[in-house]
């Protein structure tokens, strides 16, 4: 076998294809048909013949130089470049099509044509009998047939006619004729389909993409559903449902947008609707920038704009075709050597920002100042300053200065800090990250934070191991954030184990820890696994006297759904409205009737196996084409998004641990419940599990139900089930870290069906799955 394999002779380098992409070899005469040509751009075609051309495409990627064409060839006798190809042999049928329909395709990536195919039959110097049929792609049935006698060239435009009208969905037409001269072609048809684009092309905006409204329309006797959409920032694509007589199918509507992609051979070739971050440091062989901006017939020469203005503009390279050009990055390598950062604008939008890797490989303690090592000179760099003994702290921002960071007097001995260096733009918004994990240069200083209030003092001195824990906290936000960072924390200077302290602290007064929750603003995906660490998802909370404050439940509830939940403040007026505004209707069936009428949704049965076979690509189209839209906690799409992030990790090393331990898991557990005071319990993990001769990560949605179930049980006082949760804890943790959507819902749900008046439900009727 070669490798690599030769694509193109380069004696010859030329390709051809019939018109449905088939390649035509090198030794075998063309057909007198539309053809595909493909050779080097620079080289002339040589045609015998009038040739007509009826299309040019864009290039794909890893072919820069080339031109690809439709040429008809009816009337040509040969064409070629070194060597010569004749033109001979018979016309085949042609299945015709109009162009599809702009920004639609199917969820698979099928284009979407509005006008139905037509027909045409070549003559063949005789009466010719042909036989056409259309058959339903989905099903493979006949949906219709009929034979064409003709002595000559003939266009069939009634083939559709006996059909419902208008037409929804994908068909396939066959024809078929004497000595093998047939064709046969698959489309999907939306009869009457038009969409309507505004802005016509969305360009780069601040989060995404511009954002944008499509109209789209049916014919007489179909509908869209919904006609009009709204596409904010993030959103690149929406589903709708065209319906007419005939059937429905779902159509992906994507308005057309700005793309960039680095071409370089360590990069992997990816289309990007949002601005390119490169390191300055990789400009000795920075490759190419490709920008495809649809409908365009010629793009413009980009600005380079540097700390002292625009230094210079990048001119397209080549030709241009399709809306796609090609700029050499390496005529800015001056420009970046000098200046270290740059952004490259189309017009006012960024299409690049430069930037260097590192900005300093480190820094350290210089009394009233910190030194950085290596430092970048360039314009704008700012540290952001964040304290170790007070990680509750927002950053303090000061300039960089001749590679110095001069620190205010409050900071001077205010112990170990993590220092993060960013370019301040000042047109652009700088993120500074609550804590920068993984990103800061740290430095071991002493002493501790003295200019806030003695409980702060006195819990900096025990983060850096001079003091134990106080006895007291009344900031229980600030036990949260120790116990949120503490990797982070130790890494950065802290002592060890400071963790623990902390969240026997909380557990031991859990509504003032529930309270404090909102106040310490933990990233939404780490609350259930902080509610899991600390042993709180497993406490009993007092839900006795007053009810709880309003302001504090509502912020719960929109922050934080899985500890609102635990309080379980069903006679509190502010606590129920709050929750049915963020689970919705299924919180009032689940107290009413015991039961959870979606239990099953989240399920990874045989459909789930199926999807983990399916590539990226794939996958995508069928999340797409399912058109999931959460719209509140607990209803079936919101079961789905959050099972689907599970779905995602089920290779990552966490997951594959976990999927070892699940079965033994599962079944402990369900024992465990099946011998509570709530034996129906059970049902709820039933409707997760996957059925049988299961992968082990297909269990983990029913391991998720069973350790909320299990935790809210112990907070009942039941014994087995406190000690089940606590030996258990250690793999419902991970599992929560990978899936806290899902075990959030989980947690919520458990403590619904705990507190509702009665457990006994019938049995379900279907299972529903990801």
């Amino acid at each position: 076998m070669r490798w690599p394999p030769q694509v193109v002779d380069p004696r010859d380098p030329l390709l051809v294809f019939t018109e449905d992409g088939r390649q035509i070899p090198a030794n075998v005469p063309l057909p007198p048909e539309p053809v595909w040509v493909l050779h080097p751009e620079e080289r002339e075609l040589s045609v015998d013949g009038p040739v007509d051309e009826r299309a040019e495409a864009a290039m794909p990627l890893g072919w820069p130089g080339w031109r690809l064409r439709l040429l008809e060839l009816d009337q040509v006798r040969s064409i070629g470049l070194d060597r010569i190809r004749t033109v001979r042999g018979f016309v085949r049928p042609r299945v015709i099509t109009e162009q599809p329909v702009h920004g639609v395709t199917t969820p698979y990536g099928s284009p979407v044509h509005a006008v139905p195919p037509k027909v045409w039959l070549p003559g063949i110097g005789t009466e010719t009998t042909w036989r056409i049929e259309v058959r339903s792609s989905g099903e493979g049935g006949m949906v219709g047939s009929r034979n064409v006698t003709s002595d000559g060239p003939v266009s069939v435009d009634d083939l559709w006619d006996g059909l419902p009208r208008p037409l929804a969905g994908a068909y396939d037409v066959v024809v078929r004729g004497p000595l093998g001269r047939g064709a046969r072609r698959s489309v999907v048809v939306a009869e009457g389909l038009r969409v309507s684009f505004h802005p016509e092309v969305r360009l780069f905006a601040a989060g995404g993409l511009s954002a944008a409204e499509a109209d789209v329309r049916a014919g007489p006797g179909a509908r869209v559903v919904p006609r009009e959409l709204h596409f904010d920032a993030r959103e690149r694509a929406r589903v709708v449902s065209f319906q007419a007589p005939s059937g429905s199918e779902p159509l992906v509507i994507t308005p057309p947008h700005l793309e960039v992609l680095h071409q370089h051979p360590d990069v992997g070739a990816v289309w990007s609707a949002g601005p390119l971050r490169l390191t300055s440091e990789s400009f000795d062989e920075p490759g190419e920038l490709l920008v495809r901006l649809p409908g365009a017939s010629k793009l413009p020469a980009l600005n380079v704009l540097t700390s002292s203005g625009t230094a210079q503009t990048l001119e397209p390279s080549g030709s241009q075709r399709g809306g796609m050009a090609r700029y050499p990055l390496i005529k800015l390598r001056d420009t970046v050597g000098e200046f270290k950062r740059a952004e490259l604008l189309l017009g006012e939008t960024p299409l690049v920002y430069v930037r260097p890797r590192r900005l300093a490989t480190g820094v350290s303690d210089a009394g009233g100042h910190l030194l950085l090592q290596d430092a970048v000179e360039i314009e704008g760099l700012t540290a952001g300053v964040y304290l170790v003994t007070a990680p509750w702290r927002r950053p303090v921002l000061l300039p960089v200065t001749e590679n110095r960071i001069v620190l205010p007097a409050d900071l001077r001995d205010a112990g170990p800090v993590s220092v993060l260096l960013q370019v301040e733009d000042p047109w652009a918004f700088t993120d500074w990250p609550r804590w920068p994990s993984g990103q800061a240069l740290t430095c071991d200083r002493p002493g501790v934070y003295e200019a806030g209030d003695e409980e702060e003092t006195a819990l900096g001195e025990f983060l850096v191991g001079d003091a134990a824990p106080p006895a007291r906290i009344e900031r229980m936000e600030r036990l949260w954030t120790i116990v949120d960072l503490d990797d982070d924390l130790q890494d950065a200077g802290a002592a060890p184990y400071i963790a623990g302290p902390c969240e026997r602290l909380l557990a031991a007064a859990p509504n003032a820890a529930l309270s404090a929750l909102p106040t310490a603003m933990p990233a939404a995906e780490r609350v259930v696994p902080l509610l899991v660490r600390t042993g709180l998802a497993a406490v009993a909370f007092d839900v006795g006297g007053p009810g709880p404050d309003p302001r504090v439940v509502r912020e719960l509830w929109s922050t934080a759904p899985a500890a609102a939940a635990l309080l379980a403040a069903f006679g509190d007026a502010h606590w129920v409205d709050a929750a049915r505004d963020v689970c919705g209707d299924v919180l009032d069936t689940v107290l009413r009737d015991g039961r959870d009428p979606h239990a099953g949704v989240g399920r990874f049965g045989p459909e789930a196996a199926r999807l983990a076979h399916m590539n990226p690509q794939q996958l995508e189209s069928v999340w797409s084409a399912a058109n999931v839209v959460p719209r509140t906690l607990l209803d079936p799409d919101a079961r789905l998004a959050a099972a689907r992030r599970l779905f995602d990790t089920r290779r990552s090393a966490t997951a594959a641990s976990l999927a070892r331990q699940a079965a033994d898991l599962v079944t402990h557990v369900r024992q465990v419940i099946a011998k509570s005071s709530h034996p129906r319990l059970t049902e709820q993990i039933d409707r997760r599990a996957p059925g049988k001769a299961a992968a082990g990560w297909q269990l983990l949605p029913a391991a998720s139900a069973a350790m909320a179930l299990t935790a809210r049980l112990a907070a009942r006082g039941d014994e087995e089930a406190a000690g089940a949760e606590r030996s258990t804890r250690k793999w419902w943790l991970p599992l929560a870290m990978l899936a806290p959507e899902l075990a959030g819902i989980d947690l919520v749900v458990a403590e619904l069906l705990l507190s509702a008046p009665t457990l006994e439900w019938p049995a379900a009727t279907s299972d529903e799955e990801v």
